[in-house]
């Protein structure tokens, strides 16, 4: 394999000589791909009718498919060396923009587990829409978030049209054409493929419309059809945008279940064997649709009568709940359901009839019921109709029991299991950190590549010369780091400082807030000559807020803003740096996480299902400063506390916290309170919104903001003293990379395939 995409590769730059070097970055990104094509093309093809398991997701944050490609195969040295030996930078493989396809760890997760599927030869495909301008491209603009289309679509050289595999979608109102694009996702033994889909319409102008000068009425379908597959979760908060989410929802669930039915029919196989040929699992529950759509399928198309039609649904369906948030467990008013995909709809009305009658006499039944006074509960319909139910870290697991489905639970406990999640090393280790890369190997070999567990032994290898070579490899990390974001963002960072790194997506329950209110204390304290010898710190922020969330908007503007008063105070950044990275994606994130010294997981005890992040950043030698929420646990678990920096009030202590005032805590103290008082009359800016939130209305401070700001602040300034301590700190991070060891997306998919799908 590495023979044959070397002379490919070595050809294909030997044509690029006699070529006109404009555009020379895409044309060397489609010279590695050709290379890698011919590499594929050695690689056995999966047969028709091999058994294989289909992840339905809303998002794929994928980062680069051409660099995901040479990790997973180990051809990054070999790409490197020949770029290098012919003129020419590796880096230019980075330079184009990322597939925008996801925003967060939904997406990454999906991800990772399909680059680990095809290295570990396990047939799992992925199942998504290809959407045209992504979430959107972030810049930030006088402090705040400002949004622009994302053009991405030109630099996907490794995609195929799949016109001739197009299905039709029908709506209420319409029909659309769903066209693939499959995007190869390779393994050493084996080719998957994630299968995205693009709404056009099916008579995109009306001529006669066109002909007598009603230009928009002529083009009406066309824009109609195309805002389908158009942006990332169109803002929800109007009847419209509703509609479109609906509309997204069942266009790519409807789209993939009638091509795996087409595929299956290849087979000449009875429909009764189709639970064997076929396992889906629902990446959350943006896909639930698909469940009502093959009961359709299976009894209007195939003849199958209700109850064995369910019964063949049950055996291939499987759900992977990624949250406990209320209003994340999808819900769909039932007029608009009825109204947008009304041949889908009798299907949950009998989904509901048959879980009443089964269920009859429950005392509960008002809470588990699909369809409850005119709301179809989509997480119920996925629970009751899936053979297996699985959260994705073991707090999460247990909290889903205990809480948003412990009815179902109590009924069906057989159903439940944890499955916690994994990260692919190949791309978040091999791939973005090469210095930490050959430290493991020069001390253990290559082995642990293809079997993560083993890069535990690395934390045998804690001599001062060893943990000296590996606090210099994050040196030199934090410089590169350093000068990227300047080469790409004019952004400057003094890579001496310590790095304290929040990145991921703004929502309050993040508590990217807790983080910056820390920040003006440490200010506030270093005005008032309270602050003694703390290390400078930068503190860096990255990630998007939703276009129409106002409060995390605002906590981006006050990241900004405190950014700018330490900037203007000659003394306040000898000791502080504030930076927020816009436009966070897995290209930015490969930089960020091997440079970051300290890992912030702060979400309050009990939101957070899993996390991903904790898992990179761990890997890469940061020690966590968190909640005992989520992954945040296990890390603790296999890392040890006394490595970490935990802090925060226990999701049990939180269950018997009634009445709880943040006024009390304004009030009774002095610190908190003019840290406080400065979002509403500070330097920073008038951020009274925010102010607002903390203590006002029924769901004041719901994050517990203002009752977790001591421990924070004491275990932030914990972390600050220990990293002055350069050996001790160094061992932190070998202890912290050594335990990142169970996080193996490899591991995580493995757990899939053996507990629920099944597939060998």
């Amino acid at each position: 394999m590495e023979e044959i995409f070397k002379k490919s590769l070595e050809a294909q730059l030997e044509k690029l000589s006699n070529k006109s070097q404009k555009n020379l970055d895409k044309k060397l990104v489609r010279a590695v791909c050709a290379a890698l094509l011919e590499v594929f093309c050695t690689i056995p093809a999966r047969k028709a009718d091999t058994p294989r398991a289909a992840y339905f997701s809303a998002e794929f944050l994928t980062g680069s498919f051409v660099t995901g490609s040479l990790a997973t195969l180990n051809l990054w040295g070999i790409c490197e060396q020949v770029l290098k030996q012919k003129g020419y930078n590796i880096e230019a493989l980075e330079k184009p923009r990322d597939p925008a396809l996801g925003n967060g760890g939904l997406g990454r997760l999906a991800a990772c587990l399909l680059d680990s599927a095809a290295a570990t030869d396990i047939p799992l495909d992925g199942y998504g829409i290809r959407y045209r301008y992504g979430i959107f491209r972030q810049d930030i603009k006088n402090c705040e978030q400002t949004e622009q289309i994302d053009i991405w679509q030109d630099n996907c050289p490794l995609e195929k049209q799949r016109r001739d595999e197009a299905v039709l979608v029908q709506f209420g109102d319409t029909d659309v054409l769903a066209v693939p694009y499959d995007v190869p996702i390779v393994g050493k033994n084996q080719i998957n493929r994630l299968r995205l889909w693009s709404a056009e319409a099916t008579s995109p102008v009306d001529f006669t419309a066109f002909s007598e000068g009603n230009i928009c009425s002529a083009f009406s379908k066309m824009m109609d059809a195309e805002a389908i597959s158009g942006f990332l979760y169109p803002p929800d908060n109007t009847e419209a945008g509703k509609e479109l989410r609906l509309k997204q929802q069942y266009f790519f669930s409807s789209a993939s279940v009638q091509s795996i039915l087409r595929d299956f029919k290849k087979t000449a196989r009875p429909i009764g064997e189709l639970s064997d040929y076929i396992k889906i699992q629902l990446n959350d529950t943006h896909p639930t649709v698909a469940i009502p759509e093959l009961l359709r399928l299976l009894c209007e198309d195939f003849g199958r009568d209700f109850e064995t039609a369910l019964k063949i649904c049950g055996e291939i369906f499987s759900y992977t709940n990624h949250t406990v948030m209320a209003e994340a467990l999808e819900c769909w008013n039932e007029a608009l359901f009825c109204r947008v995909v009304p041949k889908v709809y009798p299907y949950v009305v009998m989904l509901n009839n048959h879980l009443m009658q089964r269920l009859k006499g429950n005392k509960n039944l008002s809470r588990i019921s699909i369809i409850e006074n005119g709301v179809i509960r989509m997480a119920n319909m996925a629970v009751y109709v899936s053979h297996k139910i699985n959260g994705v870290a073991k707090i999460h697991s247990e909290i889903i029991k205990e809480s948003i489905f412990k009815d179902f639970y109590e009924l069906y406990p057989e159903r439940f299991l944890n499955i916690t999640n994994g990260i692919a090393h190949r791309r978040w280790l091999c791939l973005a950190n090469r210095g930490l890369t050959h430290f493991a190997n020069s001390r253990l070999g290559t082995d642990w590549q293809e079997n993560l567990p083993l890069l535990e032994q690395i934390k045998q290898f804690n001599s001062t010369a060893d943990l000296d070579e590996l606090a210099k490899i994050k040196a030199e990390n934090k410089k590169a780091l350093a000068k990227y974001l300047k080469n790409n963002f004019e952004l400057s960072l003094d890579p001496d400082y310590m790095f304290s790194v929040q990145i991921k997506r703004i929502h309050e329950y993040k508590r990217q807030l807790l983080n910056i209110l820390s920040v003006l204390g440490l200010y506030i304290d270093l005005k008032n000559g309270e602050l003694k010898d703390f290390y400078p710190t930068a503190f860096i922020f990255a990630g998007k807020a939703a276009s129409g969330y106002y409060n995390a908007k605002q906590i981006i503007k006050l990241i900004n803003a405190v950014s700018r008063l330490i900037e203007k105070d000659e003394t306040a950044k000898k000791y502080f740096k504030v930076l927020f990275i816009p436009d966070y994606n897995v290209k930015n994130a490969m930089k960020i996480i091997p440079a970051a010294d300290l890992s912030e997981q702060l979400s309050t005890a009990g939101t957070e299902a899993s996390g991903t992040g904790n898992m990179k950043l761990s890997l890469n030698g940061a020690p966590t400063i968190g909640t005992l929420d989520g992954a945040n646990i296990e890390i603790v678990d296999y890392a040890g506390e006394e490595n970490n920096y935990i802090f925060g009030a226990k999701k049990e202590e939180l269950a018997c916290l009634t009445n709880y005032d943040p006024m009390n805590i304004y009030y009774s103290s002095d610190r908190i309170s003019r840290v406080v008082d400065l979002l509403k009359q500070g330097p920073a800016g008038d951020f009274t919104a925010l102010f607002n939130s903390l203590l006002f209305g029924d769901d004041a401070d719901r994050y517990k903001v203002l009752l977790d700001y001591p421990s924070y602040q004491n275990a932030r300034l914990r972390a600050n003293e220990d990293y002055k301590n350069s050996r001790l700190y160094a061992e932190k991070s070998l202890i912290n990379i050594a335990a990142a060891s169970h996080f193996s997306a490899d591991q995580t998919v493995g757990n899939y395939n053996k507990k629920i799908w099944k597939l060998m």
